[in-house]
């Protein structure tokens, strides 16, 4: 009797189970992502092209759209790598907001990064030195990162924007960081036979499009310095930025388990992030995740 017991219980919390699973959150459709985009185009930091109804339908098909996109004018020689990028992932906005701003490029062992001021509503001043293969020479620079504030009040907090351009103090503040010790593991000699690039300036844009979908928009204007075919820049960077998405939404899937909100990554209303919001965000979104599992599979064992 008491197995009878059980498996009654069983049965009926699998059934309560299946019928609290919510239905796959379906993507927004083309026609929806095109009044996102549209809606967050007047107020971006950086011009979105506007996409075609079939680069609309390929984007609703999870495809990545990557487009060139210079921004300098005719006679400005700096905008060698405008590209655009558009994606829509299916993974919170939070999550891969800590993603991108997540310090990602500690990992790379031929990066070396330094903080060298913070501003108010996550404002800050950050440096990136690039080790490049002999002969070339390597590449650094200092840029100053924003959050577009008027963005995400014009879009109700629905949209949210990080945004950066070269300092206009850029080896300054490089040179009493270093002199202070800011930049142990780079040598004086280091910066001085690096070539600061000419211009570096680029945006990250997250659309909230539904409780499982966030619209990804990567922009990056930036000139290499030197004798760097556009072609072969512009090849690498469409490529680079198409594995980014791929890595953006694997990485949402654990970035909570290592961000601790200190330093705290500020969301596109400028207010700091706590380690229990990226907790819940998790919880939350991995919970859904088993649910609709379980939905899709009730049918099969039937």
């Amino acid at each position: 009797m008491r197995r009878m017991e059980n498996f009654c219980t069983a049965a009926l919390a699998g059934l309560l189970l299946l019928a609290a699973a919510p239905a796959q959150a379906a993507a927004p459709g083309a026609e929806a992502l095109g009044r996102l985009l549209a809606d967050y185009a007047p107020h971006a930091t950086l011009p979105l092209p506007e996409l075609t109804p079939a680069e609309l339908e390929e984007l609703a098909n999870g495809e990545a759209i990557i487009r060139l996109n210079g921004t300098a004018d005719d006679d400005d020689e700096v905008s060698a790598m405008g590209i655009v990028g558009v994606r829509l992932l299916e993974a919170p906005r939070l999550l891969l907001w800590l993603s991108v701003l997540g310090g990602n490029d500690e990992r790379d062992w031929r990066l070396t990064p330094a903080t060298l001021a913070r501003g108010e509503r996550g404002a800050y001043v950050r440096y990136q030195h690039i080790d490049l293969p002999w002969p070339v020479r390597d590449r650094h620079w200092v840029i100053q990162c924003e959050k577009n504030l008027a963005l995400a009040a014009a879009s109700n907090d629905r949209a949210w924007e990080h945004y950066w351009s070269l300092h206009d103090e850029g080896p300054e503040l490089l040179y009493a960081a270093h002199a202070a010790g800011g930049i142990p593991r780079l040598s004086r000699d280091d910066l001085d036979d690096s070539i600061f690039l000419p211009a570096n300036r680029g945006a990250w844009g997250l659309i909230d499009a539904g409780e499982q979908h966030t619209l990804v928009v990567a922009f990056l204007d930036a000139h290499l310095g030197g004798a760097f075919p556009d072609r072969l820049v512009r090849g690498f960077t469409k490529r680079r930025l198409r594995a980014g998405f791929e890595r953006l939404a694997d990485m949402a899937t654990r970035v909570h388990e290592s961000y601790d909100g200190t330093p705290a990554i500020h969301d596109g209303q400028g207010a700091a992030i706590p380690a229990e919001a990226a907790a819940r965000a998790a919880a939350r979104w991995r919970e859904r995740l088993q649910l609709a599992a379980a939905g899709q599979a009730a049918p099969a064992s039937r």
